[in-house]
């Protein structure tokens, strides 16, 4: 990702000058800033999420869905009641 949320909740790109933390803009989640070199000698930077961290964020370059089905975890009738 490009852009990500610092700390003063300015949208803020990409760059090695900017702070290695920040929100992602797309779902809120902690991202980190990385660089990457390039085969021509120069540097370009990006956000990206900790290792596995929220999968289904609409701003990964490729996300992962998961093909098998999630165990519904929310609290059923049956729970609430005593």
């Amino acid at each position: 990702m490009k852009t990500a949320i610092d700390r003063a909740g300015v949208l803020i790109e990409a760059d090695k000058a900017v702070e290695d933390r920040a929100v992602c803009a797309y779902c809120g989640d902690l991202v980190a800033l990385r660089r990457r070199r390039l085969m021509g000698g120069g540097w370009v930077a990006y956000w990206r999420h900790p290792n596995n961290s929220n999968l289904s964020c609409p701003g990964r370059s490729r996300r992962v869905i998961s093909k098998t089905k999630k165990k519904n975890t929310a609290a059923s009738p049956q729970r609430l009641v005593k």
